[in-house]
């Protein structure tokens, strides 16, 4: 498994889309990326899988030339091919199947979503070889995390979800450096996140299913500024992993209530 192959499905994307009208495009796109990415998802259909791979980054049918650029940096796949292998024999992880496609011009340059076996790669021409790498890495890691917490995604909790995002950028930071970290890792002050934390965090920690957790994750516009729990995340993970001289694989295997409780919530550690 690892990487695979995209190249020449998209290559045949542009192949049929050009001087096509919008529902053949359409069409085209959902029949060569989609269909055969059934076997991933058994229990969907291919326009369901296009319309769930569309709403976390993938490049719209009528973006089609997307594809046509992104093919012009042919060492992704290589590059990305070399870091999978390290990162699975470093961090002992899965062999999962990880498609490198377009992402769309709207979304940011990149972009990754997880599932159960496997992962993709929303990207854009033109990113640093780092920042490929730290990509691959934050959901790589999350793959590794899932393999260990071994459940499903309605079964995690809240606490859960904010560890699991605070080992990848963890991870990263370990990994690449501090200057590939996502912005929202340092987005607010300590100041600012203690209340937020005590208030509405503590109480809701054991809220069990991932769907409950994105206010809390990317914010709600109300009482919870955005991405807060991804930066209270990384702040918790960072503050345990200091505390304790852990390195990023042996978090990998910690109990998450471990890593809540023996973080240290207080201005100098969170």
């Amino acid at each position: 498994m690892g990487i695979i192959e995209t190249t020449p499905m998209l290559a045949k994307v542009v192949a049929l889309c050009s001087n096509q009208s919008v529902e053949k495009i359409t069409e085209v796109h959902c029949d060569v990326l989609c269909a055969p990415l059934q076997k991933l998802f058994p229990w969907a259909s291919k326009e369901a899988i296009q319309y769930e791979l569309l709403s976390n980054g993938l490049f719209q049918p009528f973006e089609w030339q997307q594809a046509e650029q992104l093919l012009q940096n042919i060492e992704i796949w290589s590059i990305l091919e070399q870091e999978y292998e390290r990162l699975r024999t470093l961090w002992h992880g899965p062999d999962v199947e990880i498609y490198i496609l377009p992402i769309t011009m709207g979304a940011s340059k990149k972009n990754g979503i997880v599932y159960r076996n496997g992962l993709f790669l929303f990207v854009s021409e033109g990113l640093h070889v780092e920042e490929l790498r730290a990509l691959l890495a934050h959901e790589y890691n999350h793959i590794c995390r899932l393999h260990y917490l071994n459940r499903e995604p309605s079964q995690l909790t809240l606490q859960d979800s904010l560890i699991i995002e605070g080992l990848a950028e963890c991870a990263v930071e370990e990994l690449y450096g501090e200057q590939w970290l996502l912005p929202w890792t340092k987005r607010y002050t300590v100041g600012q996140v203690l209340p937020i934390w005590e208030k509405y965090f503590t109480p809701a920690l054991q809220l069990v299913d991932v769907e409950k957790h994105q206010p809390f994750l990317f914010g709600n516009y109300e009482n919870l500024p955005s991405w807060i729990g991804y930066c209270i995340g990384y702040r918790i993970v960072k503050s345990f992993q200091e505390t304790n001289d852990l390195t990023a694989v042996q978090l990998l295997h910690m109990p998450t209530e471990i890593i809540v409780d023996g973080a240290i919530l207080e201005k100098e550690g969170l």
